[in-house]
């Protein structure tokens, strides 16, 4: 009870305009188990306790499908062999078919989305596995299943994970579940939308996301928007070279200018990344470390 009225104090604190990256910090690690389901609370409380790597969550879910796609899909663009495909195949057509927004499914397959799923599920229950670890089409794919597979294989869907609007309506949901907040304070909350997003990206930047490959996460900025990016290599380039890919996996509004300290935006950077240590001020400022 005790803990719950404090987290109610830096609640009413950051709803007077009071603003300490202390406080989100401690509500974060709380709320990450008794967030409700809500898998970005849960996520960000996740970059706070583990701050170097990160091993699952819906980010490493979302870029797993992502780049496992990515690394997929140059060869199967230039001409798709069903009857020889890599062993990871069917991970990477599932995990993109997550990705593509359900008009275009019904679009491209006149399906909607739960009826191609289940075609995508009896079509890649006909590729079987060979002795040299790929996978092999072992009978005929049905019109719908083509269909559905032909979609698949269509599309690199880069969006973001998280976003600035859908951390915050869930950040004041929990909060509500969690009687931390009453439901006519949500008002007095609006000013802390974008310290918030600033929040997220201070501790989600220079994290690494694994599972058998890596993903490195970089806090930046990019057609005038604050941004957290994922860069991974995916296929070998010309002379052998691996292609190194950035995809944004929380997406602000935020202007850099507006909610960056100038020495951090004159920084070197590599592509808008910053390859420095980077932290959020009271005054809801990133600044280089």
């Amino acid at each position: 009870m005790s803990r719950e009225l404090e987290l109610r104090n830096r609640v009413l604190r950051l709803a007077n305009g009071e603003f300490r990256p202390e406080d989100l910090s401690r509500l974060f690690l709380w709320l990450r188990t008794r967030s409700y389901g809500v898998a970005s609370i849960r996520e960000i409380g996740d970059f706070i306790a583990h701050s170097d790597e990160r091993f699952k969550g819906l980010t490493t879910d979302d870029m797993r499908d992502f780049f496992r796609f990515l690394r997929f899909a140059p060869p199967v663009h230039t001409k798709t062999y069903l009857a020889d495909v890599p062993g990871d195949f069917v991970l990477a057509v599932e995990g993109n078919f997550r990705r593509i927004e359900s008009n275009l499914i019904k679009r491209d397959t006149g399906l909607k989305r739960k009826a191609a799923e289940a075609a995508l599920k009896t079509a890649t229950a006909k590729f079987l596995p060979k002795k040299d670890g790929g996978l092999y089409l072992a009978r005929e794919l049905t019109t719908e299943e083509v269909d559905v597979l032909k979609c698949c294989l269509s599309y690199i869907v880069v969006k973001p994970v998280l976003t600035d609007e859908t951390l915050f309506r869930d950040f004041l949901f929990v909060l509500e579940k969690n009687r931390l907040l009453e439901h006519n304070g949500k008002s007095l909350l609006k000013t802390l939308k974008a310290p918030l997003a600033l929040f997220a990206i201070a501790h989600m930047h220079q994290t690494s996301v694994e599972d058998g490959w890596t993903a490195d996460l970089w806090g930046g900025h990019s057609d005038d928007q604050l941004h957290v990016f994922a860069s991974a290599p995916t296929w070998p380039g010309s002379g052998g070279s691996t292609v190194l890919v950035a995809a944004p996996i929380f997406s602000t509004s935020l202007r850099p200018v507006e909610w960056c300290a100038p020495e951090l935006l004159s920084f070197p950077d590599n592509g808008n990344h910053w390859f420095c240590g980077i932290e959020l001020t009271s005054e809801a400022k990133l600044v280089p470390l």
